[in-house]
């Protein structure tokens, strides 16, 4: 059970013609271990960006970012690249794979880094493919699955080693209705094991009684994400 917590976060990129574009500006989150946060708002709100930088995968401009009582904005990349793998498990909606591997050793690529067996990390996968509906494809390759699958993929590869924090970017916005109810009850349940769970999404479909929220809304091309958050 991992609490994450930020203050004051800004993220400024520069466009194709050199002009400062703000896309998050003193944005707070603080979500409690085993918590349930959801990230909302229009495209182009910086969902995405919050999610990377609390996710430890894009450094803020200015703010912190704390995982428990790691402060990972203040160490090297090095060692913010070790929590990552340790703790926590990520299914963004452009994630790549190796398309000449077979989905199920797709989902399983950190195990073999940290010297899994191929029976156990198999046997691994199996075990989250088959929650996501996936069981049948695991032979298969990436290239052979639609989108939708894909991302449910990205999902079970996340969630293969056990994380203690989850971070995830539309994780069923590419697929049907009953299948985006499946892949809630696997975040549902993932999350009653005490994983925190921080996800992003045009809207807080599914939203439960003590969840949290924040919403970002676009304040203009330089002018950063205006913000509100509620629990």
């Amino acid at each position: 059970m991992i609490p994450v917590r930020a203050e004051g976060v800004e993220k400024v990129f520069r466009s194709r013609g050199g002009h400062r574009v703000t896309a998050l500006a003193g944005v707070g989150v603080e979500v409690p271990a085993g918590g349930f946060l959801f990230v909302t708002g229009p495209s182009g709100s910086g969902k995405t960006t919050l999610l990377h930088v609390l996710a430890g995968l894009l450094r803020p401009d200015r703010g912190e970012v704390w995982w428990g009582e790691d402060r990972i904005t203040g160490l090297p990349e090095p060692r913010v690249t070790r929590l990552r793998r340790r703790l926590a498990g990520f299914a963004f909606q452009r994630d790549r794979y190796l398309e000449r591997a077979r989905v199920w050793e797709n989902v399983t690529v950190l195990l073999a880094a940290q010297g899994v067996g191929r029976r156990q990390r198999r046997a691994r996968a199996l075990e989250q493919l088959g929650r996501l509906g996936l069981a049948d494809w695991a032979d298969h390759y990436p290239w052979e699955l639609s989108g939708g699958q894909r991302q449910r993929v990205a999902l079970a590869r996340a969630l293969v080693h056990g994380p203690g924090v989850l971070f995830a970017d539309e994780p069923a916005a590419q697929v049907d209705p009953d299948t985006a109810g499946l892949v809630e009850a696997v975040l549902r349940e993932e999350n009653a094991r005490g994983v925190t769970v921080v996800v992003a999404s045009h809207e807080a479909l599914g939203a439960k009684p003590g969840d949290r929220m924040i919403r970002l809304e676009p304040s203009g091309r330089r002018g950063g994400a205006a913000w509100r958050s509620s629990s």
